[in-house]
Parts: structure tokens; sequence; C-alpha cells
């Protein structure tokens, strides 16, 4: 124990407005972190403050990360600020490296009341890369949506944070580190743990050990590659393929975490991981896999590099689940995917009576279910696959599930995948990722796609493309009711849904650490043609997808950065595969895309509503200086009239500056509920309050210049004019919030 207490000191600090955690968290380039002064402890005090000083007073936190770039950096700095906040015992992983699924697992067995990952997931590492950092609750899973609009909420407006900048401590060393803090009546207390011996021993119990040996080093053992693309999983993979189930040292690529992933992208696709699936093609392996960075996502193949599509792959590992013991034993409660998934794994539910549940991207759906009980397997188009053992996504899990199913049928991965299609009909799919768009050019463009497939008139349309056909009918906004909780997610994709249940979606992610990514996913079914090329089926999909949404004018793209699906990383439609109609139409070289049994006006249609884009997001841009002088010019007119109707000769009563108050206290219940709530994820009672008061404003202040003029105190001359000038004032209040009300930053300083 260090001689002496050790100085807790609070800091002044300001807020940064982009602090907002996305999907999995806030991700940003390393030089935010580095070079935003106090940027890091806003965000770790925003964490801390949202949780009940009661429930943080003593408790236990963990606390890991994939060990990229700036990991021992962010890991001090949260010792010093959990020791200053109360928190009584901090769990790290050795060399603060720890595996978003084994923080899980930790959490869940020392009763954490919550735990603090840093990575940024799959993208990349190094001072040039990305960092992030995200917050998982005490059921061992992501913060409901709910937790991170609190902590996006206290980042905007926190003054200070907490912090014990003398508390250092030694990741190097495993065992207990205590240290004794000012005003505090316990040591606070620093473990570090192996967390690969927890992991191990929880996956232990969910899968018959015995088994996979044999299948990976019995007599006739299958030969395996295993790449965890330098980061966190490396530990893991070492220790149970190599150690636990006897594979070949060299079965077990890349495994030391480096803070650059080895300078790569630690991302388990066709792209990035190029190199294992070069190294399958020659047959010398039956099964290989690949790890992010860190390790919740994993990639699947069989012999030769062929492929496992991530929607198919959950569905094979729901077929043939009670191959795998934990299963055996708990029985399955339910299926679920996330709404850009495939429909494979709905098949299975529906073959085998099993409750299926669809819900938006974002692990932490499925752990509302899991912990109402509801829930067993589920899986994610994103490489994301996991079970109710815990709450996130787990990489390694996936890879012995897939294991243990090759041990139960000894057949090879391409004869199970060919098996389930043959038994249930194949769903193609693939995604297109158009990475780093700009923000504002994303969020127009699914703003205008939106108004587009949502008339009525959308709906029945039939595109044609080659001999091919497609009628819409469904598009929507894809929206979640979640079965737990009632609670209502809203804006999670745009879909289309065409008859035969082909479909396209759009979708914005939410992972990115600068601009976004665009996400096209196109999903199509067949019970008879299985075997074909993926690419050659869905290109006519591709094909309208693109067009109806204008991607490539609109972000002036020429292609996807990334296309993922089981034939080919990258893919260019053909030459020849261009859009034809039915009917008669206009020039084939001038038209873009004709509806069936629609006019030949569609595509004038979609180009008036991308000029109306084009001007309104003009419009914003002069925003700013010129529209608070139009504003203000608006409401200097407003206000004379309100004086006209009190100081002219023939009225001279001043009773009617009273409403100088209403026009006062008119926006302050909107900027109180902006402040207090700011998502649109279920129905905001605050901001209806908000609504409901400012409507009792609004009538009060037209309401008392008639109850004066009918009492004789003011002449109705001047009840006119006041009621136009309250007229023109709260026109121009409505336009201040339509100007400068949509964003994060809006503001008092800005009225």
């Amino acid at each position: 124990m260090d001689s002496g207490p050790l100085q807790v000191v609070s800091v002044p600090t300001a807020p940064y407005p982009d602090q907002r955690p996305g999907t999995s968290g806030l991700r940003k380039k390393v030089c935010v972190f580095q070079t935003r002064r106090n940027y890091l402890h806003n965000f770790v005090q925003s964490v801390f403050s949202s949780i009940d000083l009661r429930d943080r007073q003593g408790s236990t936190m963990v606390v890991g990360g994939d060990g990229r770039f700036f990991n021992q950096t962010a890991i001090e700095v949260i010792v010093q600020m959990a020791a200053a906040n109360g928190v009584g015992r901090l769990i790290i992983g050795h060399h603060g490296i720890m595996s978003t699924p084994a923080i899980s697992c930790v959490i869940r067995k020392y009763k954490a009341i919550g735990g603090i990952i840093l990575t940024a997931s799959h993208n990349p590492g190094g001072p040039e890369g990305d960092f992030g950092i995200k917050f998982n609750t005490a059921n061992g899973g992501p913060a409901q949506e709910a937790v991170t609009n609190k902590i996006f909420q206290i980042s905007r407006s926190i003054e200070e944070f907490a912090i014990c900048p003398g508390l250092h401590v030694d990741l190097t060393t495993l065992g207990r580190q205590t240290f004794d803090l000012e005003n505090k009546f316990k040591p606070f207390t620093v473990e570090i743990v192996d967390s690969v011996d927890s992991y191990a021993n929880l996956v232990r119990n969910i899968f018959d050990f015995a088994a996979l040996k044999e299948l990976l080093s019995g007599e006739n053992h299958i030969s395996i590659r295993i790449d965890a693309m330098h980061g966190v999983a490396g530990p893991y993979v070492r220790r149970i393929f190599c150690e636990e189930l006897g594979c070949p040292a060299n079965s077990a690529i890349n495994c030391v975490p480096l803070e650059d992933f080895g300078g790569q992208h630690p991302d388990p696709n066709l792209t990035y991981a190029a190199d294992l699936v070069d190294s399958m093609k020659d047959g010398k392996y039956d099964f290989g896999a690949a790890f992010d960075g860190d390790g919740d996502r994993s990639m699947i193949l069989g012999k030769h590099g062929f492929f496992v599509n991530p929607c198919d792959s959950v569905a094979v590992i729901a077929d043939n689940i009670f191959c795998i013991p934990y299963f055996q034993q708990t029985g399955v409660r339910g299926f679920a995917r996330s709404m850009p998934t495939s429909a494979a794994i709905d098949r299975v539910a529906k073959a085998t009576k099993i409750e299926l549940y669809e819900t938006p991207t974002g692990w932490k759906f499925f752990g509302n279910l899991m912990d109402a009980g509801k829930l067993s397997l589920c899986g994610e188009e994103s490489f994301g696959t996991g079970g109710d053992h815990i709450r996130e996504k787990d990489g390694l899990w996936a890879v012995l599930a897939w294991l243990s199913v090759l041990a139960a049928r000894r057949q090879s991965v391409e004869d199970i995948l060919k098996d389930h299609w043959l038994k249930y009909g194949r769903n193609y799919f693939t995604r297109y990722d158009y990475e780093n768009v700009d923000v504002d050019v994303a969020c127009w463009m699914m703003a205008d796609l939106e108004s587009v497939i949502c008339e009525k008139s959308f709906i029945k349309q039939r595109f044609a493309v080659e001999d091919k056909i497609f009628q819409v009918e469904k598009a929507d906004s894809f929206e979640y009711t979640d079965p737990v909780d009632s609670s209502i997610t809203r804006h999670q994709g745009l879909r289309i849904i065409f008859s035969g249940g082909s479909r396209v979606i759009y979708r914005l992610s939410g992972t990115d650490s600068e601009g976004v990514t665009v996400r096209i996913y196109i999903d199509s079914y067949e019970k008879e043609e299985i075997f074909a090329d993926t690419q050659v089926v869905l290109a006519p999909l591709a094909t309208i997808a693109l067009k109806i949404s204008q991607l490539h004018q609109r972000t002036g793209r020429r292609g996807p950065s990334v296309i993922t699906f089981c034939a080919s990383a990258v893919v260019t439609l053909p030459s020849d595969c261009h859009v034809t109609a039915k009917k008669k139409t206009p020039d084939e070289g001038s038209r873009k895309l004709v509806s069936q049994g629609g006019d030949p006006g569609h595509i004038n249609k979609a180009q008036r509503r991308e000029k109306k884009s084009n001007n309104v997001k003009q419009f914003r841009a002069m925003a700013g200086i010129k529209a608070l002088v139009g504003l203000s010019f608006s409401g200097a007119i407003g206000l004379t009239f309100l004086l006209l109707g009190c100081a002219l000769e023939q009225y001279g009563v001043y009773w009617p500056l009273f409403v100088l108050i209403f026009y006062v206290l008119s926006p302050i219940p909107t900027f109180i509920s902006r402040r207090l709530s700011d998502g649109d994820s279920s129905s905001n009672a605050c901001r209806e309050l908000a609504y409901f008061l400012t409507t009792g404003i609004v009538v009060s202040s037209f309401g008392l210049p008639i109850v004066l003029a009918r009492t004789a105190t003011i002449q109705w001359g001047a009840c006119g004019l006041v009621m136009t000038g309250n007229a023109v004032i709260f026109l121009t209040i409505f336009g201040f919030f339509v100007v400068f009300g949509g964003g994060d930053e809006f503001s008092w300083e800005q009225w």
C-alpha cells in the first residue's frame, strides 16, 4: 500500500458537443483524444456521473481494451478518475488487454456494475487510426439507449471532473494493488487479472472440448487456420486452440496484439483478411477463421476459401444448435437477427417452431431479450454471432460453434452449407459499404430517399431489369417495439420489400470515427436456384437499389469501398446490366429508371426531389449570420407593431407590453426539453410537456389583448396591432428553431 493518502482534485473543464455514443460507444480519430483538452476526461466523467452515486460508491467495475494505440494512456486516466469518483475496485486485464466478450464474461462473473471497453472494433489502429470507448452495464451488455442518452446529455453540460492524478497502476503484474485516497474509508483496489482464464472456463462449460480435441488433433483430425489479425483475440486463440485443443502452433497466426494491428485493417471480411483467404485456396486447410480487433466478430471459411455468409452462418448454427451441449441443458428460448440480416434464420425458426425476433442493429437489443429469458441465439450480418452465455457478440464462440457442428456431422463446411440450402432454400445476400461519406450529404440523401419510398404511389410499383420483374410490396423506415419493455426505437434503416421477399435496405453506420458509412443491403430468396453465383443473382436488385437512391450521383462515388458476399470481395456490375421496361419508354440513352405500370416521368420526379434537396442544403448552408440578421429584422417588425399598439397618441395605454413576458417564456420549455432528452427511441414525455406548455403560453399571449379590449382597458385598434405583433414574433421564434434547432450545439448562446 502506498504511504500517505492520495489527493483527489476537481478540474474545471468545458463541454464538447460531439460526444454522443454511437452503436458501439464513442469513436474518434486518435488525434481527437490527444489534442482536444480533456476530451477523454469529459467522456469518462460523463460515464461515471450517469451512474447513481449510491450504486457507484464502493462498487466494482471492469476495464480493458483491444490493445490499440492510446489504450495504456486511456486506462491510466480511467483508473485515476474511477478512484476519484468513488469506485471501490477495478478489475483490469493483464497489460490492459481484454477482449470484448471476455469483459462481458468478467462483468457477469464478478457482479460488477459495469465495464469500460477501449476499442474501435474493426476500425484501423495506430497513431493515425481510430480509438473508441464504450460503457457496458451490469448485465455485461452495451448500455441501453436511455443510458447513452444520459451520458451524452451530461457531456454537453459538464463543468468539472474528479481525478486522482498521483495514482499509478502497474498493468504488467498480476494480482491486487491497493491505494489510500483522501476522504475515503476503504482503500481503492485494482486487480490485474488473466482474463483468458475466466473466458476459457466459460466456453469449456458450453462446448464438448473432448469432441473438439478429437476433431482438431485426433487420429483423423482436420487442419485449421486461425488469423487473429494482431488483435486482442490472439492470446485467447493460442490458449484454447493450441494449448487446450491440441492444434499445431502454426495453425494460429498473427496472435500477438499490436497497437496498429500490424498496419492492417482488423476487419474479418474477404477484403481485409485476404491473406487468410489466399492461404486457404490450395486446399491445405479444411477450416479457417479470422477475428476483428476486439474479438467479438469472426469470419468463417471452408476448404479452398469457401466463404460462409454471416447470415447463413447463424442459420446453420440455429439448425444444428443441439450439437452444442450447453443448449442440450438449457433448451432454446428463441432466435433473433438484426433487421438488415437476411431471413435465412427465419426459415429455421419457422421449421423448428421457435420464436424469431427482428431487432435494430446493435447488440443491446438482443441483451434485453436475453435478460427476459426470450432469446438463446442471435446474429448480425456484420459478422457478429453469439448466445446467451454473455451479453456481447462473440467471435471465438461462433468458431467453436461451427467446429462443434463439424465434429457432430463429420462433413465439410461447404457440404454443410449446401445441405442447408437444399433443405431451406437460399437467401442470396450482399452488402455495399460506402465509407467516409460526408455526414450532411449522407443524411440528406437518406431524408430524400425516405420521402420517395414512403409515398403511397411507390407501393406496387414494378421495376424490371432484363427479364427480372420486382414489385414493391412494402416500403418504410424501420422501427422496433421492444417486447420486454415496450420501448420504441425509430429510424433504424429504410426498407424496400419486394414480392417474393427480396429486400433492399439503406442504413447509415453508427460506428465510424469520422464521416459516415452508407450501407446498402440486398437480400433475395431462392427456393430452387440455390447454387447460382451471388453476383449474377443480385445484380438486378443492386441496379435498382443504386438507381432509386441515386447514391453515386449524390455522393460523387464511383463504387463501394467494400462489398461483402460469397463469391468475391469486389464486384463490378455487368456492363450489359441496364434497366429496361416492358412498356414503351423514352430514349434508352436518356432514361435512368422506369417503373413498370408507372409513367416515364418517374425519374423526373426523382430529379425534382434531388433538386429540391440541393436547394434546401444551400439554404441551410446560408443559415448562420444571414439567418440571424433576417430573424432579427423580423423580430424588430413584430416589436414595432406591439409598440404602435401602446405608444400611438390615440391609444396611449401600455398594458399590451405585458405580452413581452410571453415572448420570453415561450422558448424556455423547448430549451429545457432539449437539454433533458435528446432521443427518438421512444415517446418523449419531456418534449410533449414542452409542447403543451408552449401552446399555453402562445394562446395566453393572444388571449390577453382580447381580454384587455373587452374590458375597455385598451382599444380594439391597439388589440389588432398587438395581435399582429404577436403573430410576427412567434413566427420569428419558430423560424429560429427551424434554422438552428437541428444540431447538437443548439443553445442559449445562439438565441
